[in-house]
């Protein structure tokens, strides 16, 4: 039986690695442009835990440990920039929630999340004029890289295990 995905972003070339890593036979991918014409392109491809549900950090803590490997695993060069991830306010509405998110985030493993005081906000973003700001949630692991590499080299591994990538080709019809 055939899959057919038309897509080729990363999710969808990333979907087609995965089924045939578990032995999905005879996937293609058709897309009309060329991979990474779409959203993947202009991805920021930033890597943050900082989300206020135990799903979703744990979700982006799964996604931080997928990038910081990416290179050994796929043997592709993507590189993961571990910039950390500042979120800095002076509402303090948004302090409050920045505050409520870092003890889920804790509870969920993001260990290394720390509220920083504005006298400490220049100590990772000192171009950052803190004049005004309650605090600041930082977490030092988290990151970024570059899609369109994460997407070749999936796609890459995905080919070696027989997925079929067609570009420049529209589905008219299924």
């Amino acid at each position: 039986r055939r899959v057919l995905f038309r897509s080729g972003g990363i999710a969808g070339v990333g979907l087609a690695y995965y089924l045939a890593a578990q032995g999905q036979t005879d996937i293609v991918v058709v897309e009309a442009n060329e991979l990474a014409s779409g959203c993947t392109r202009w991805s920021l491809g930033g890597v943050r835990q900082q989300f206020s549900s135990p799903l979703e950090v744990e979700l982006a803590l799964r996604g931080r440990a997928f990038w910081r490997s990416f290179e050994s695993d796929f043997d592709y060069p993507c590189p993961y920039y571990q910039d950390g991830y500042l979120l800095a306010t002076g509402r303090p509405d948004v302090w409050d929630n920045l505050t409520k998110a870092a003890q889920v985030q804790c509870e969920v493993g993001a260990t290394e999340v720390q509220l920083l005081a504005p006298d400490r906000i220049a100590d990772v973003a000192p171009w950052l004029a803190s004049h005004g700001l309650l605090g600041g949630r930082y977490t030092p692991l988290d990151g970024r890289f570059n899609p369109s590499d994460g997407l070749y080299g999936i796609a890459k591994a995905a080919k070696r295990l027989g997925v079929e990538i067609v570009e420049h080709a529209s589905v008219t019809a299924i």
